[in-house]
């Protein structure tokens, strides 16, 4: 599984890659969401980590151009509690999964481990929130 990890402070972004590395997965990490849609032009990812709170280029703004443009790829938002309603109400547009900083890994860990048989079922979760809005 490939996993992107964007967060503009390295001090998050590095060692939350390197405990999703320990734990087998290839992670591509970049410290900007516009970084992240050159990468998604040139690659595949299978879920995409991504702090909501951004110079520029958002989290959330992410999750909106994946919605509309980009790949059919998950997100799981990392908010800070100034962010954490507004990641909860992206849930309705499709984020995966919101983590508040500073992240649990033992619940990265469990997401990661359980998002194979999760994703199996989000083109269904898809093709209902439209009929729900």
């Amino acid at each position: 599984m490939k996993i992107l990890v964007i967060d503009d402070e390295e001090t998050i972004a590095d060692p939350l890659s390197s405990f999703i590395r320990q734990l087998g997965y290839t992670v591509k990490t970049l410290y900007s969401c516009r970084a992240a849609l050159d990468a998604l032009k040139e690659d595949e990812y299978d879920l995409i980590i991504s702090d909501v709170s951004m110079p520029g280029f958002t989290g959330l703004d992410l999750v909106e151009h994946i919605r509309h443009s980009g790949p059919n790829i998950p997100v799981v938002l990392i908010s800070g509690h100034a962010e954490i309603v507004e990641s909860i109400n992206a849930i309705e547009d499709g984020v995966y999964d919101v983590f508040e900083k500073p992240v649990d890994v033992f619940r990265i860990s469990a997401l990661l481990k359980d998002f194979p048989k999760k994703k199996a079922i989000l083109p269904e979760r898809e093709e209902i929130l439209p009929a729900t809005r």
